[in-house]
């Protein structure tokens, strides 16, 4: 039959039947598949590589990437850029920081400043 309102999609069917014959649907999963556009994500080349920063190579608009440095930097203050934006995200533990994906591909860009402690 015609369902011009119909939504297509995919689904999981777990139907039983008996010895006999007789056949009955047991459930229903649906399957949802996120069609957003995956959008790509580079270290620049200039950033600190002793770091060893690390970070997803890609990710769906509106995700939040988490970024982690894997060393400790004591005698300094780490910053991170999206796309030249130093506001564009947030530390939120030490050495953990995390943006929102924005709707096109970014470059991440880290960097420490001596703070004057060591």
């Amino acid at each position: 039959p015609d369902a011009p309102d119909a939504v297509p999609g995919y689904a999981f069917v777990y139907i039983y039947e008996d010895l006999h014959g007789h056949a009955e649907i047991m459930n229903i999963q649906e399957i949802s598949y996120d069609t957003r556009p995956v959008y790509k994500i580079t270290i620049s080349p200039d950033s600190d590589a002793y770091l060893g920063f690390s970070c997803p190579e890609s990710a769906r608009a509106g995700e939040t990437v988490i970024l982690h440095t894997n060393a400790g930097v004591d005698d300094g203050d780490m910053y991170v850029s999206v796309n030249g934006d130093k506001d564009f995200g947030s530390f939120i533990v030490y050495g953990v920081y995390e943006f929102v994906m924005p709707e096109s591909d970014v470059e991440v860009k880290y960097w420490v400043e001596g703070n004057g402690l060591a």
